[in-house]
């Protein structure tokens, strides 16, 4: 199974892809399909920011498919599976430890069909974390998902600020893991 190529089948039959996507939620109804027709499929997209990262890694790209090639057939390292998010024109790309690999863009709607994935780094620095209250900002290191180092508060809009603790940030990273930017990089 793949992703249904919902722009052909809107060419090929307007009347019913009309009478699909009618009334209230309807398109958000075509993306929550698409997503789950991704999720369960053996499908992922062609176009693929840093692929070489997740070959390296075990993951096996097909060839595009001749009537879609948003899509190829892909085989995933054991324990590897891709899960939906909240938000039906994304989901992830999960390692046997759970961790996000790569996430998935995949917008089903008929007429604006795109799909494309970017693999992720392991590190990440992100200076626009919840602070105490709705005035602030935290800079921190993370671990995937974790928090591995906080290097405090600023106020948000204070652009100088956030460059100089984004700044340290990336010191902290490059001092411990010093090729963090490579997505292909401290994974095992």
């Amino acid at each position: 199974m793949k992703p249904t190529n919902t722009a052909k089948q809107a060419h090929e039959d307007p009347l019913m892809t009309l009478l699909s996507t009618m009334g209230s939620g309807g398109i958000e109804r075509q993306e929550a399909r698409g997503q789950q027709e991704l999720v369960n499929s053996a499908s992922l997209p062609t176009e693929c920011r840093d692929r070489e990262a997740l070959e390296a890694a075990g993951v096996k790209f097909g060839e595009p498919y001749p009537d879609d090639a948003l899509f190829c057939d892909a085989v995933l390292p054991k324990g590897w599976k891709k899960r939906a998010t909240d938000y039906s024109m994304w989901s992830e790309l999960l390692d046997a430890k759970g961790r996000v690999r790569a996430r998935i863009f995949y917008k089903a709607a008929h007429y604006d069909r795109r799909a494309d994935m970017h693999v992720e780094r392991r590190y990440s620095v992100s200076v626009f974390e919840d602070g105490s209250d709705k005035n602030h900002r935290r800079a921190v290191v993370k671990d995937g998902e974790t928090t591995i180092h906080d290097l405090g508060e600023y106020r948000s809009g204070d652009y100088d600020k956030s460059r100089e603790l984004e700044k340290a940030a990336t010191n902290w990273l490059y001092e411990r893991f010093p090729e963090w930017r490579s997505p292909a990089a401290y994974w095992d």
